[in-house]
């Protein structure tokens, strides 16, 4: 994530814990690292680094913002604000609803552990958690076609009788298999012009929105069914007797 920062204001404090606590965070250090000190010949740039602890489940987070020294720019702009990336070097691993199997929610842990050293491996763990989604809702791997083969299901087809048993919205659809061709990309494609075009700001997108799928499948209906529990449950404690013949309503 890239943001302008006024020249002399300090890194705030405040982020958002994947615990989902959005606080002023306890400073637990701070440094700096300065290239033109280590390698005068090499790439300028200064990094900041912050280990923060979140004051509601005292988990970790350790940030790093880092400000490119060789970039010059006469700008007004850049006389009074400077250009830093930030990164997220360690989180704590986000809780997430009892209702999401824990076959799919480590799938997903695992794609945020990864997205500080490989974007591309983060991706493709999106679309395995689709995989797992699929296996979890009994989606068959394969089918037995009209020949009597049995016939592989790729994981387009799989989603398609998905979305086709659970009556699932068009909007759905569309953000289901968009995970499904991203992650397709980044399986299949070469190696060699990926990297460039990725960073932790697209991978963190791309989980929130498998995030957002299991909400819809999962913590909506379990949120649903728990609603109507307690609806039911007060009809129950406030029916009243049968009231005599004849009692006025």
């Amino acid at each position: 994530m890239k943001y302008l920062l006024e020249r002399g204001v300090k890194f705030s404090n405040w982020e958002r814990c994947p615990c989902g606590n959005l606080s002023e965070m306890l400073c637990i250090c701070e440094g700096v690292y300065d290239s033109r000190e280590h390698d005068p010949e090499g790439e300028w740039f200064n990094s900041h680094y912050k280990v923060l602890r979140c004051r509601a489940c005292e988990q970790i987070l350790i940030l790093r913002y880092t400000a490119d020294l060789d970039f010059i720019d006469d700008s007004e702009i850049s006389s009074h604000f400077v250009e830093y990336t930030r990164e997220v070097l360690y989180a704590p691993t986000k809780q997430r609803h009892y209702s999401i199997p824990h076959t799919i929610a480590d799938i997903v842990a695992q794609a945020e552990k990864v997205v500080p050293t490989s974007s591309r491996a983060g991706f493709i763990l999106c679309r395995a958690a689709l995989e797992q989604l699929c296996k979890e809702q009994a989606i068959p791997e394969t089918k037995t076609n009209v020949k009597g083969e049995v016939e592989h299901l790729d994981l387009k087809k799989r989603l398609n009788l998905l979305l086709e048993k659970e009556k699932l919205s068009k909007d759905l659809r569309e953000i289901m298999h968009g995970i499904r061709e991203i992650g397709n990309i980044f399986a299949h494609d070469s190696q060699a012009y990926l990297p460039e075009k990725i960073s932790q700001d697209e991978v963190e997108i791309l989980i929130g929105l498998v995030d957002y799928v299991l909400n819809r499948l999962y913590v909506d209906k379990s949120r649903t069914q728990k609603a109507v529990n307690e609806l039911n449950m007060l009809k129950d404690k406030l029916r009243l007797e049968p009231k005599e013949t004849g009692a006025s309503e």
